[in-house]
């Protein structure tokens, strides 16, 4: 199957995928900055990763669009330039390691939280998660400056390639697998400790002045959750990788289209998971609409009141 078959297939859905990620997205940033209980670090690093989200979607509207235009990819300035911020999705591409890198954190925020409570030297607080907010897109930024500055589109192969030396090519490639290997193991590190403290040893203790059965649940839904959400990002992320580190194949081939594809899906999914898996994210939305359907009747009330008079 070709390329552009697979395109052809899937806009439908890179549609869907689109409006729902922003809008689900836009909706939970909205909760956390509405809704008091909402506001906790937790909350504040996935807003981060909603955030990134809706850039990448964003973002990724005038590649589709250019993907699916019947005009051929223009060459030399206009050509370069749409490969660095279009074509290529690098901008998308800075988001992506965004999200990587806030997962990685939350998982260790929590292994600290449940196995060190006692050690606040590593411990998250309202001021120090902006900072590494901010540190995770400079350094984000910093990564993928290297692509921009190179990538040029390429007449004769007719795609966007980066013009650099080989070696400093597979010398770049290399410490980002190993900065992607490395965020693996501390994620799976992290997880196994906590579900082992969790489920098997019971050595994660209720809180102070909570009831010690609903504290330890509540542990175990917000768990629950943040491997839903890490998992389902490793499930889009890990085949593009694999295929475009592995296989080393162009673009243009269905397959990578595919995992292109799959990408994207992970920056809408998070939205549906706070539905299903968090109590608290349901009566923020709740209580948004009440706050809607009040605003609205008292709306009608004054332009009734205006008609009146």
């Amino acid at each position: 199957m070709e390329a552009r078959t697979v395109d052809t297939l899937f806009l439908p859905f890179y549609a869907i995928v689109i409006v729902l990620g922003i809008f689900g997205n836009s909706l939970f940033i909205t909760v956390v900055r509405k809704r008091r209980s909402m506001q906790t670090v937790i909350n504040f690093l996935l807003t981060n990763v909603a955030v990134s989200d809706i850039i990448s979607l964003v973002l990724c509207v005038p590649g589709v669009i250019l993907s699916f235009s019947f005009f051929e990819h223009p060459s030399g300035s206009i050509g370069n330039f749409l490969c660095k911020f279009v074509t290529k999705q690098q901008i998308a591409g800075i988001s992506l390691l965004v999200s990587g890198q806030t997962l990685t954190i939350i998982s260790v925020e929590r292994h600290n939280a449940l196995l060190r409570p006692m050690d606040s030297r590593f411990k998250l607080n309202r001021r120090r998660v902006k900072i590494v907010i901010c540190f995770t897109w400079g350094f984000s930024i910093v990564i993928v400056t290297p692509l921009f500055i190179t990538e040029r589109y390429n007449d004769e192969l007719q795609t966007c390639f980066p013009e650099w030396d080989e070696n400093i090519a597979l010398a770049y490639w290399v410490c980002l697998a190993t900065m992607v290997a490395i965020s693996l193991v501390i994620l799976f590190f992290c997880y196994f400790r906590i579900l082992k403290g969790i489920y098997l040893k019971k050595i994660i203790q209720p809180n102070e002045g909570n009831a010690s059965d609903q504290d330890t649940q509540d542990k175990r839904k917000i768990i629950k959750l943040l491997l839903t959400v890490t998992g389902l990002f490793l499930v889009c992320f890990l085949p593009f990788a694999v295929v475009n580190a592995i296989f080393d194949i162009s673009m243009h081939n269905a397959l990578s289209r595919v995992t292109y594809f799959l990408v994207y899906t992970s920056c809408c999914v998070n939205p549906v998971v706070y539905i299903f898996q968090s109590a608290n994210y349901r009566a923020g939305l709740k209580d948004l609409w009440n706050r809607r359907s009040v605003h609205q009747h008292e709306l009608s009330i004054e332009a009734r009141v205006g008609i009146e008079k």
